[in-house]
């Protein structure tokens, strides 16, 4: 399979790979097999989200296989770990867009990684498929090789707060990664004054803090 048909046929796949339950771990890939590759916090203080990525992917996965694969193949993924990090998110893109077996990457988990994992995808001309985040770079013309299997975060907040004032609710409270105080407040701020509606109090998260998960 050529990496351009992955990008057609990858968006299917990633979208069965979100809405999987967690069930299996990382298969060692198999002669003949279609191979995709993932990025993500399997350990450190955000392991719960890559590990639960990972392993619903495989549920997915195994799925597929059971029905015959693609055009017969089965599809597996190698997992590599980046623990929440940037830098160790790059190293593993170069890497698996560097194995000419690998077809399209999945599973990203977190905006910083998420980010990083689109832009490199753009540039190696390799798809990016079903990335955990909503972050707004995904769905902009700096990722054209992403395909996004999630709202964006506007989108999900202004169906949360539409379905607060709906039940009445004028003073809202948010909980957010404290890296991302500086997009996410204002965009909160910006649909609640839509809405009719007043942001009380914010609290902060540290996104490696070990209270995380």
């Amino acid at each position: 399979m050529k990496r351009r048909t992955f990008l057609v046929q990858g968006a299917g796949l990633g979208l069965a790979a979100t809405l999987a339950p967690a069930a299996v771990h990382t298969a060692t890939p198999a002669s003949g097999a279609i191979l995709v590759g993932q990025s993500a916090a399997l350990t450190g203080p955000q392991a719960g989200f890559g590990i639960a990525m990972r392993d619903g992917i495989q549920a997915a996965l195994q799925g597929v296989n059971r029905a015959g694969g693609i055009n017969g193949r089965p599809v597996q993924m190698l997992s590599l770990d980046d623990q929440g990090d940037k830098a160790r998110t790059e190293a593993n893109v170069e890497l698996l867009a560097g194995n000419r077996q690998v077809v399209g990457l999945t599973g990203f988990t977190t905006r910083p990684c998420s980010e990083t994992g689109a832009l490199l995808a753009a540039r190696e001309g390799i798809a990016l498929v079903g990335a955990f985040s909503g972050t707004p770079l995904l769905y902009g013309e700096k990722a054209p090789t992403t395909f996004t299997t999630r709202a964006s975060y506007e989108r999900e907040l202004e169906a949360i707060v539409q379905h607060y004032r709906f039940l009445g609710a004028q003073n809202f409270g948010f909980v957010h990664l404290e890296d991302a105080r500086s997009t996410n407040v204002p965009l909160l701020e910006k649909i609640l004054a839509r809405h009719g509606g007043r942001l009380s109090v914010t609290a902060g998260v540290d996104r490696k803090g070990p209270g995380l998960n």
